[in-house]
């Protein structure tokens, strides 16, 4: 049940209670009936329409410039001699991130030989910079419009400002 429909109205005006003679002499044996009165008032709330509220939500965009962290990525290569006969030619190996590349070469001696001239240390670098791009960014702006009960127009309440990035932002509407 609607909280207005538990309570009458009240009346306009109380009901008057019954007045008794100002002064009375009662004879022995006589009795007389003296009523007492008590007031009472029942409080209750009425819903009244004073207009209504309506929430518009509009988005622009706009372009802005952001620093966006990222990596470019390259090849290190250190030379390291090593200048060894070798008993055989080794295929290419990762030594953890790096990948170790032999270079061999055949030198003419008193006999014909085989020789561990250098490796190759090849390594991925990693280098951070910053890039500055343009990008699209979109925003949104709400305007609250309350409606004259009388004239039914509606009338800017105000702008709601939008709120910082991860800020919950609330606004009270009169």
């Amino acid at each position: 049940m609607p909280e207005d429909d538990r309570h009458p109205p009240l009346p306009a005006s109380p009901a008057p209670a019954p007045q008794a003679p100002a002064h009375t002499t009662l004879r022995s044996g006589e009795a007389r009936v003296v009523p007492v009165v008590e007031e009472q008032i029942e409080i209750a709330t009425v819903r009244q329409s004073q207009g209504a509220v309506r929430v518009r939500k509009q988005a622009h965009s706009h372009v802005a410039t952001v620093e966006l962290p990222g990596w470019t990525e390259r090849a290190q290569i250190e030379r390291v001699p090593i200048d060894q006969p070798a008993e055989s030619v080794q295929a290419p190996r990762r030594e953890g991130d790096v990948w170790v590349v032999p270079v061999y070469e055949e030198r003419w001696v008193t006999l014909k030989q085989l020789y561990l001239r250098e490796e190759l240390r090849i390594a991925t670098v990693r280098e951070s910079a910053l890039r500055t791009e343009q990008v699209t960014l979109l925003r949104e702006q709400v305007s609250i419009e309350r409606q004259d009960p009388v004239t039914g127009q509606w009338h800017a309440a105000h702008e709601a400002e939008p709120a910082p990035p991860g800020a919950h932002h609330r606004e009270d509407v009169p």
